[in-house]
């Protein structure tokens, strides 16, 4: 018999959103859009293509938006892990704007990034991939600690200025815990907006990592279920 899931990942702040007002008459944008045949509204910000018309806009904190990949590269991780396939974690991220993304077990995104962009503009447009049959993922407002709240579990937080733990170590905690809400930064430096109320601090390094470095090493502290490290697919 299959186990309810104990842990809950949550990718949070997450640098993925539709392209704001501000952008959406800009010379670059406007190019973009006639060369894709996309309503601007309807495309995701990122920083790689349209870094200098955020900068020209006066963006609010261009320095840490735009940044997609560092999402899909977390989620593509987090999928993968054993700990996500056989239900002992489940999965959801926190976007820019207070929204919270729910991912269905199973769920696989593409790896081809471009693929990917194709799939968060469908989802943060409509609400749901795909928009017909059971959804593999679906939106819905919310903040970080509207989330803790309903998750009900003890939260830690992955962050630079906590005390070091090691994989064994973290793993050990979590089999012996009743199920903890693992919060990892999806934005690509600076702090925390916000996070859980009385939630611990942890860190996996003592440096700022990525939110897919910091996936990675959760899901190598989770293992098998068996007790067993992750072994690589051919």
């Amino acid at each position: 018999m299959e186990s309810a899931a104990s842990h809950t990942l949550l990718i949070a702040e997450t640098e993925t959103e539709l392209l704001p007002k501000e952008l959406r008459d800009h010379p670059i944008v406007l190019a973009r859009a006639r060369r894709t045949g996309k309503d601007p509204s309807k495309m995701i910000l990122q920083a790689t293509d349209l870094h200098k018309a955020m900068r020209e806009a006066g963006l609010p904190e261009a320095e840490r938006r735009g940044r997609p990949d560092l999402f899909h590269l977390a989620l593509t991780i987090a999928t993968d892990s054993p700990a996500f396939t056989d239900g002992r974690m489940e999965i959801a991220a926190h976007l820019r704007g207070d929204r919270i993304v729910r991912i269905a077990r199973g769920t696989r995104p593409p790896k081809d990034f471009g693929r990917f962009i194709g799939l968060m503009e469908q989802l943060l447009s409509e609400g749901r991939v795909p928009l017909e049959g059971a959804p593999l993922m679906t939106l819905e407002k919310g903040t970080i600690a509207s989330f803790a709240k309903e998750c009900g579990k003890p939260a830690l937080v992955f962050d630079a200025g906590g005390p070091v733990v090691g994989a064994c170590e973290l793993g050990k905690g979590l089999e012996e815990g009743r199920g903890f809400l693992l919060v990892v930064g999806g934005f690509p430096h600076g702090a925390f907006h916000d996070r859980p109320e009385g939630a611990k601090t942890v860190t996996v390094s003592g440096h700022e990592l990525l939110a897919g470095t910091v996936v990675g090493f959760i899901s190598a502290a989770l293992g098998d279920g068996a007790g067993n490290e992750g072994r690589a697919r051919e």
